[in-house]
């Protein structure tokens, strides 16, 4: 996966996640994200580059949580086939944190496109 890939992912799991590009004049970062509530109590406005859903499971972890908030089931995880979104025990798991961010990166796809 490229950076750029990288970085539209991550602004797409932001948005999700309540984030809302803030409008500034600045060069340096240009898609400043706000968002409504501090993100892991560290600060709630954070440049897209420095998103870091990729890298970190503390992260990735608070968009599951809302994933299974929506899906209904803690105990299970979702996968894609076909474009649909199924759902699978927990105990099957997810193989790496890639598996997980690209799990997630699909079901707000289809979340999007089906809400």
């Amino acid at each position: 996966m490229t950076q750029q890939e990288i970085n539209e992912n991550n602004k797409l799991i932001a948005e999700f996640m309540g984030g809302k590009i803030k409008s500034n004049n600045s060069k340096i970062y240009p898609d400043l994200f706000e968002f409504p509530i501090d993100l892991l109590n560290e600060c709630s406005e954070w440049p897209t580059t420095a998103l870091i859903y990729h890298k970190s499971w503390d992260w990735l972890m608070l968009v599951v949580e809302v994933i299974w908030g929506y899906i209904g089931n803690r105990e299970s995880i979702f996968y894609f086939e076909n474009n649909e979104c199924s759902i699978i025990p927990i105990t099957d798991g997810f193989d790496s944190k890639q598996d997980c961010y690209e799990a997630v990166i699909e079901f707000i796809k289809w979340y999007n496109k089906n809400k």
